[in-house]
């Protein structure tokens, strides 16, 4: 009997600089509350599906968004750091609950600039948050659709 081994990938939502989610300044993400993850540190405002799947939720202030793959795999896509406090000035999304998205695909245009002129940190993390078996690359800077995590023993 052969059993087949099933990875769900990970890939980076954005151009930008790799970081450890130890070095988010968010205990929340940076003590793994919500689970396993990466952030982006982004150079551009365009933010991408990091994996393929279905939008499960937009937060109504646009900072971000919860996706689940074809794994029942759950995602949190969440950009920038308190930026909820903005309830959703500076942030566009691109699509809607129920849409089905690859790797890639758009999701969000950001204005950075308006964030770090409000003083926000503008770290763009994705979270796994129904898996604990996560493997993530160390990696520098990163463009969209590099991959940069997977999800083992599924």
């Amino acid at each position: 009997m052969f059993l087949f081994h099933k990875k769900s990938m990970i890939y980076s939502p954005c151009d930008g600089t790799f970081k450890p989610l130890s070095e988010v300044k968010d205990e929340v993400f940076s003590k793994e509350l919500m689970g396993k993850g990466f952030a982006v540190v982004p150079t551009n405002g365009d933010i991408h599906s990091p994996v393929d799947g279905k939008v499960t939720m937009v937060f109504p202030t646009k900072h971000a968004i919860g996706i689940t793959d074809k794994n029942k795999i759950e995602y949190i896509l969440h950009i920038g750091i308190d930026t909820v406090q903005l309830k959703g000035a500076g942030f566009e999304v691109c699509v809607q609950e129920g849409d089905s998205v690859k790797a890639g695909d758009l999701l969000v245009n950001c204005d950075l600039a308006m964030l770090k002129q409000a003083g926000y940190q503008t770290d763009v993390l994705v979270i796994v948050t129904s898996h604990k078996d996560v493997r993530i690359k160390q990696a520098r800077t990163l463009k969209v659709k590099d991959e940069i995590a997977y999800c083992e023993n599924i």
